[in-house]
């Protein structure tokens, strides 16, 4: 065998640290998703249902319509007739586009799994890269991209498969560009630029959310370095300015002509980004408790408010948590080496960050108090437009980015200390004391966390798996389970199925449709209302008024519906099952006027300008037709029975 060749062995042995890291990362995140590997990845996941459904639908739109030549900013296949902007969404476009040939083969199920495997093996590399570039010890970047890619609030996020917020690849190599661009100036300037603007770009295409707390504490970042290189500096500052200056400028331009059509369209395109895209969820945010403590025990799962939310498993660590051996490892640290202005940046950042993420007090409402009893630093800020939109909880992936550095950083100064200066005069006792610290950082957050991740299998409808969904290309289907925020499982049944057919429904997007006020679109909130409060809700069950009945008849024309399925009970569904079947059945053959057809375990109704007016139903039809309870019913005879007390055969 011939000998390699010298500089393809030098370019080796220059790779295989890097790669010996990413396999690391790969194997730990692989541990992490153990069930959904040794599962069926193509219908397993934490839930068929919540976030997860979405987020399935999400990355299956944009094959869909590359496939089809539609809109990939847009669609009218969920919550038609006003449809989706998905620009305005956590849609994860980019990584959609590029997973398109997975969601081809193996269906969106597949993707999302995929996609949240790979979400802190890429996450920990950007910051690997750059702690590389700033240390010259490879296990202390080791460490700080360890932290990053497998922090609490990745793990938090990984459990409900938010990969818009676990995939955090781009923001430090943001940071990498900027570092380049304002304090080495090495390379060529637009080469650094085109890099900053293209993973500015990108980053939009994963979650705007993130690339909006990346650019305020950027822009806050920024004015901390430059303020205090002015200080310390004046003459550096002046010479590297014109340098940084052209750099940022192409980076700008570049964003800007990349981003323009999509911001637009994410700002006022149909269905738009309103002024909070989730009023209640803004409200949201860390504690002063969970930043140093786990979760209590009631908070932690499982629990079914977590499987409402979408996880069936435990959750110990908070978004927030950092504990108190990392707190220590990075107090202590930036103090013992405080001559390293990094250190000083990357600490009032994260101590900035980490006081936005408090949140606000929740306004005057039922059950709270409100008000202004508490003044927290978000206050100064939740009023902007855009800022507006952010959920503070989520600031901690930024909080963690600063961690991972200062640890990074911190562990490095460790690992040059001279061995004279320890206890011992141990050769090796640096990078003991490096291994120490790290462990003492980074050892908690394992071993409280709850590994591997809870999955199960993802059950769908033979309806919706079978022939019988291969309805006509125009048709627009209203499920009961009716989609909502508390109900998103159609939307997954949809996906998988291929968004060929159009659902009706809110879904649980953001924001809510809009359009002119009118008495149509009054009586399609009405009986939205009506539908989400008898799939998940608490409120009295519907009477089958006269009213209730006709406005959902009024809602399916003013939503276009063409066809209404009930699939019955969904073996093995991982989720809190809908309030109750046989009241939709009996409600939905009252508003119809006729029994439903029985069609692969469904039962059916197609709407037609011909289609029978509603029942008029005694008092009492319902209630007496039909249980509250979950059990299977049987169509025909919850039909039968509402049919024969309105007096019809």
């Amino acid at each position: 065998m011939a000998p390699m060749p010298a500089a393809a062995a030098r370019l080796l042995r220059r790779l295989a640290p890097h790669a010996l890291v990413a396999l690391a990362f790969l194997a730990l995140s692989l541990v992490l998703w153990w069930g959904f590997w040794t599962g069926h990845p193509t219908s397993t996941a934490t839930c068929g249902c919540a976030d997860q459904a979405l987020l399935s639908w999400f990355l299956a739109w944009p094959p869909y319509a590359l496939a089809h030549g539609q809109n990939p900013l847009f669609s009218t296949a969920l919550a038609h007739p006003g449809g989706v902007n998905l620009a305005a969404n956590t849609s994860v476009l980019l990584v959609g586009t590029l997973l398109a040939p997975v969601t081809w083969a193996f269906g969106p199920v597949a993707t999302l799994g995929l996609a949240s495997t790979l979400a802190p093996v890429a996450s920990g590399l950007g910051a690997y890269a750059l702690l590389r570039r700033w240390t010259t010890w490879g296990p202390a970047a080791f460490a700080g991209g360890l932290l990053y890619g497998f922090s609490p609030v990745v793990l938090d996020g990984l459990a409900f498969e938010h990969i818009d917020v676990t995939i955090l690849v781009l923001p430090p190599l943001i940071l990498l560009c900027l570092d380049e661009l304002l304090v080495r100036q090495q390379g060529r300037t637009w080469t650094w630029g085109l890099a900053l603007g293209l993973a500015v770009t990108g980053q939009f295409f994963v979650s705007s959310e993130v690339l909006t707390m990346a650019l305020l504490l950027g822009v806050l970042g920024l004015a901390l370095h430059l303020g205090a290189t002015a200080l310390a500096d004046p003459a550096a500052l002046r010479a590297r300015l014109p340098h940084a200056l052209r750099g940022l400028a192409l980076a700008g331009a570049l964003a800007a002509l990349l981003l323009a059509y999509p911001a637009w369209f994410a700002l006022a395109g149909p269905q738009h980004l309103q002024a909070q895209a989730q009023p209640l969820i803004q409200y949201d945010g860390t504690t002063l408790r969970s930043l140093l403590l786990p979760n209590p025990p009631s908070l932690r799962g499982p629990n079914p408010t977590l499987l409402q939310q979408g996880y069936p498993g435990a959750l110990p660590l908070g978004p927030g948590y950092l504990g108190p051996g990392l707190l220590a490892v990075l107090a202590l640290g930036t103090l013992l080496w405080r001559r390293d202005r990094r250190l000083l940046l990357l600490a009032a950042l994260l101590l900035l960050t980490a006081a936005l993420s408090l949140g606000v007090p929740l306004p005057p409402g039922p059950g709270r108090s409100g008000g202004t009893a508490s003044w927290r630093p978000w206050q100064l800020l939740d009023h902007l437009p855009l800022l507006r939109s952010i959920v503070p909880a989520r600031l901690p992936v930024l909080t963690d980015l600063w961690a991972a550095l200062i640890l990074g950083l911190v562990l490095d100064h460790a690992r040059a200390l001279p061995a004279t200066a320890l206890p011992g005069r141990h050769p090796r006792g640096p990078q003991l004391l490096a291994l120490a610290t790290a462990l003492l950082a980074l050892g908690p957050l394992w071993a409280l966390t709850d590994l591997p991740l809870r999955t199960g299998p993802v059950a769908v409808p033979a309806w919706f798996t079978g022939p019988e969904a291969r309805l006509p290309s125009s048709t627009v289907l209203l499920v009961y389970p009716y989609p909502s925020a508390a109900s998103q499982d159609p939307i997954l049944w949809q996906a998988q199925a291929g968004p060929r057919i159009a659902l009706a429904g809110r879904g649980g997007i953001t924001p809510a449709p809009t359009g002119p006020d009118s008495p149509s679109r009054r009586t399609a909130e009405t009986t939205d209302a009506l539908l989400t409060n008898l799939t998940f809700g608490f409120g009295p069950l519907p009477e089958g008024s006269p009213s209730e009945l006709a406005g959902l008849r009024q809602a399916l024309t003013t939503w276009g519906v063409t066809a209404v399925v009930v699939p019955g009970p969904v073996p093995g569904a991982p989720g809190l099952p809908p309030r109750s079947l046989s009241w939709a059945l009996g409600l939905l053959t009252a508003a119809m006027g006729r029994p439903p057809v029985a069609q692969a375990g469904a039962a059916l109704w197609t709407v037609t300008d011909d289609t029978d007016p509603p029942l008029t139903l005694p008092p009492g039809t319902l209630a007496g037709c039909t249980t509250a309870g979950t059990a299977p019913p049987d169509p025909s005879t919850v039909a039968g029975c509402v049919l024969a007390a309105a007096g019809r055969s």
